[in-house]
């Protein structure tokens, strides 16, 4: 997951291009920014949900990110974010994605971990 701009396919498209391999399959709903997609080399199953949740001649979905989103949103809601400003969410999806990570694990042992790695960095450079 990566913020966005807009939903647009001029903003899409790039972020696409950048961070799935050519010839992938993406399976997406019938948004319309992402009915070009297979112009980026990837073959595109869509989802209509209008007429049903599973694409019964492929088998695609998407719920799974569906599903993802909305845990990131509701995490962001049991934070106290619920009306998120542009200047802070850049900060609250790394939370998300480092919290789901490590979250089974010893979390303060990977804070440490991650501090210490942190002030090596900078004193490296």
């Amino acid at each position: 997951m990566v913020e966005v701009e807009d939903r647009t396919a001029a903003t899409l498209l790039p972020f696409i291009a950048k961070y799935v391999e050519p010839e992938t399959t993406v399976m997406s709903d019938d948004w319309a920014s992402y009915r070009r997609v297979h112009s980026l080399g990837m073959q595109q199953f869509t989802v209509v949900y209008k007429i049903n949740y599973v694409n019964p001649l492929t088998g695609s979905l998407t719920l799974t990110i569906e599903s993802l989103w909305s845990r990131v949103k509701a995490i962001m809601r049991k934070v106290g974010v619920c009306n998120i400003s542009r200047d802070l969410f850049p900060t609250y999806l790394p939370e998300y994605k480092w919290r789901k990570k490590f979250s089974k694990d010893k979390v303060l042992d990977h804070i440490l971990d991650h501090i210490i790695e942190y002030i090596h960095y900078k004193c490296l450079y």
